[in-house]
């Protein structure tokens, strides 16, 4: 009872202090109210965090403290500054919907999908343990740590993307485990954050000029489309980075535009989270200075109004996105530690651009050998094979649906990239030349940077959603549309229907992911882990504490039980574990995990291949 009283709490203060901030600051529009109503209210988690990080105090109690003091501020500066009304017309009109279904049939088809798609992703996101073998390794691991020291610092025995990797992704998920006592609404961050990035793709698309049907159609199109919707019931950080990043180009374009400083407020808060959410972000930049700097140039924006806007992303930034580097610069010498070494590109930058452009090639749960034919035929016959260099890089076609390696389906790879190269060349495209421009220098500078991997389609996905607005020139013409549904429903249906991570439609006789126990959900992937967990269980009781020496990728976060009621002390280093210093820390048993079990314990027995667990005293 304590945990249900305490997420209604600790979500009805958030939504109370976001929407009064957001109501001051006088944002027009729905859409533009809801995606400015999620960055306010994860700016306040954000900040909070720090400030809690600061003196050992981030956990319920903490949150709900600030929360409550953040809320009474906002509320309190919302009467002074006049009482302003969010905008009304939330109800729909039905009369005007069946008038729009008539007039654009693909325009409905496809908002209908995404509904349906959301729906049922929310329900996955909130019914379905996380599972996710990055959130088992560090997404949700280091969370629980950092709730567990009271802090989102660096913690002893940390592996390096639990210590080094920017933290205000992790920070939302921790906020949802800290108010809930447990972890089953950390996929709820990633979902509305898909939401927040279609209002922000709507608002592009009116922005652009595009109506109201074709501009809902692009926001919908984004939405179904693999990667995205497979993310939404996941606790990974991609869409909480796209999120942020498309925030930031359409709350700076509009406000640009229309002179609004509350529209560039909101602006610099989601360009401060967005880059203490993910290193990739910095990439783009040049992106997000391309759709920004021809905005202020184009609709001659004040001097006085563009600098004060830059002023204030500075701060931003400062406050909401330097915490992470900086503990980093602190610790390591450098604002990125190791991180960018396991990422930066070595090989030639032709040769990687070419593997990087080949993920969008990909048609998840369409088997299809003819035409991963076609395709290798047709890369050979351009010359791509002077490209396969060490990993023999294979020109195929990916069929596989993961919420980790698949793209952006047929859409991503047979009109994304025609309708980009046609903004950006034709004649007379207005601002849209220069989205289209940045949505390709975002996909260019990320396979300057960055190796490719085979993990490239989720990192390229706030580029995408950068690009995402002209999605909405696909609805003008009925027949383009027609086909544009077309190809995302084919691939949406077992995005959703058999993703390996939460099957709906398993295997007979296996039962669905929502008829299995969390256990089962979590270890759905890795059934080895069953084993592991019990052992554990039985060797120490629900709450009995554990060490966990482990590598980079092992899973260490199934661990810390349902409720994080177990405490759980990690050791990159095994050969620190020692009776003296096990008996210090109060752990009453000691896995290993992935790494060969010490000398020194001799009772260590072994559960399955590469996990020993032995008592302590």
């Amino acid at each position: 009872m304590l945990d249900v009283l305490a997420t209604f709490a600790g979500t009805g203060l958030l939504v109370v202090g976001a929407v009064s901030v957001v109501a001051l600051l006088r944002i027009r529009g729905r859409a533009a109210f809801l995606a400015a109503v999620l960055a306010v209210a994860a700016a306040i988690v954000v900040l909070s965090a720090i400030v809690l990080s600061l003196v050992g105090g981030l956990g319920r109690g903490g949150l709900l403290v600030a929360e409550a003091l953040v809320a009474i501020a906002a509320v309190a500066g919302w009467a002074a500054g006049g009482r302003p009304r969010p905008p009304g017309g939330w109800r729909p009109s039905w009369n005007a919907t069946r008038a729009a279904v008539r007039r654009q049939p693909a325009v409905a088809v496809l908002v209908a999908m995404a509904g349906i798609a959301l729906a049922l992703q929310l329900v996955m996101a909130i019914a379905v343990a996380p599972s996710n073998w990055d959130s088992m390794t560090y997404h949700l691991s280091r969370a629980a740590y950092w709730l567990q020291e009271g802090s989102a610092g660096h913690f002893p025995g940390g592996s390096v993307r639990q210590l080094e990797s920017p933290p205000n992704g992790e920070i939302l998920q921790a906020w949802t485990m800290a108010i809930s006592g447990g972890d089953r609404l950390t996929a709820v961050v990633q979902w509305l954050s898909l939401l927040g990035v279609g209002c922000c793709v709507y608002m592009g698309a009116r922005i652009l000029r595009f109506a109201r049907g074709p501009a809902l159609f692009a926001a919908a199109l984004f939405a179904v489309l693999p990667q995205p919707i497979m993310q939404a019931a996941s606790t990974q950080n991609d869409l909480i980075t796209a999120f942020f990043v498309v925030a930031t180009a359409a709350f700076g374009a509009r406000g640009l535009r229309d002179r609004h400083p509350g529209d560039l407020a909101i602006a610099a808060l989601a360009a401060g989270v967005a880059v203490g959410t993910k290193g990739t972000v910095l990439a783009l930049g040049p992106s997000l200075a391309i759709i920004l700097v021809a905005a202020a140039w184009g609709w001659r924006a004040p001097r006085r109004l563009v600098l004060g806007a830059v002023a204030g992303t500075l701060i931003a930034v400062v406050a909401l996105g330097s915490y992470g580097y900086v503990q980093n610069a602190q610790e390591y010498g450098s604002p990125f530690g190791d991180i960018a070494g396991k990422t930066q590109r070595e090989s030639g930058v032709i040769g990687n651009g070419v593997r990087v452009l080949w993920t969008f090639a990909d048609l998840p749960g369409i088997g299809a050998p003819w035409v991963n034919a076609v395709a290798q035929r047709a890369a050979f016959k351009v010359g791509a094979d002077r490209f396969q260099l060490r990993d023999r890089f294979a020109f195929t076609v990916d069929n596989a649906i993961s919420e980790d390696t698949s793209a952006f389906g047929p859409v991503g790879w047979v009109l994304l990239f025609p309708l980009l190269l046609a903004f950006a060349l034709r004649r007379r495209a207005g601002p849209a030349r220069f989205v289209a421009i940045a949505g390709l220098a975002g996909i260019a500078l990320f396979a300057v940077a960055f190796e490719y991997n085979i993990w490239v389609g989720r990192l390229l996905v706030p580029a995408v959603a950068l690009a995402a607005p002209l999605f909405a020139w696909l609805a003008v013409r009925s027949a383009i549309s027609s086909v544009t549904v077309l190809l995302a429903a084919v691939v949406l249906v077992p995005c959703l229907a058999v993703n390996p991570t939460k099957p709906l439609l398993p295997d007979l006789p296996a039962p669905t992911v929502l008829h299995r126990d969390r256990l089962a959900q979590m270890t759905v992937t890795r059934p080895e882990m069953v084993g592991v967990i019990a052992a554990v269980d039985r060797g120490l009781g629900p709450r009995g504490a554990l060490a966990f020496a482990g590598d980079e990728d092992s899973w260490d976060y199934p661990f810390f039980g349902p409720h994080l009621e177990r405490r759980v002390v990690r050791f990159r280093a095994p050969a620190r574990l020692t009776e003296p210093e096990l008996r210090r820390l109060g752990v009453q048993g000691v896995l290993f995990a992935n790494v060969p079990p010490q000398r020194r314990f001799p009772g260590a027995r072994q559960i399955v291949p590469g996990y020993w667990f032995a008592r302590v005293g």
